[in-house]
């Protein structure tokens, strides 16, 4: 039996302004961060800069808003923090604080709110 293929979709940097704003109405919005696979519930947040977990702001279990931050990486001397693409619960964090990530690594899931 053959595998169902995946519809996740990448959007060339090339069709996206610097603020992650796409440049045509065909584009979708820069969600590097986030991967969305659909036989899946949970949404995977990758690491958006290769660093180091400064903070865990939202531990398993809690609930996090649109835009309110998961972690705080540090990297270069700043902090980034890697922010909830949507409403949910955070259902697994894939690393620690002190941890070091590379950029796409998959650092925690997000069950989202229906």
């Amino acid at each position: 039996m053959r595998a169902a293929a995946s519809t996740a979709r990448t959007i060339p940097r090339s069709r996206i302004d610097g603020d992650g704003v796409p440049r045509d109405k065909d584009a979708l919005p820069d969600f590097k961060y986030v991967t969305t696979e659909p036989d899946m519930a949970d949404t995977k947040i990758e690491a958006i800069v290769t660093g180091k977990v400064w903070k865990i702001e939202k531990q398993e279990g809690e609930h996090v808003d649109a835009g309110e931050a998961i972690m705080i990486l540090e990297s270069m001397k700043m902090e980034i923090p890697i922010e909830s693409p949507a409403e949910g619960v955070v259902t697994k964090l894939s690393v620690a604080e002190g941890d070091s990530v590379n950029e796409g690594q998959i650092v925690a899931l997000l069950a989202q709110a229906n």
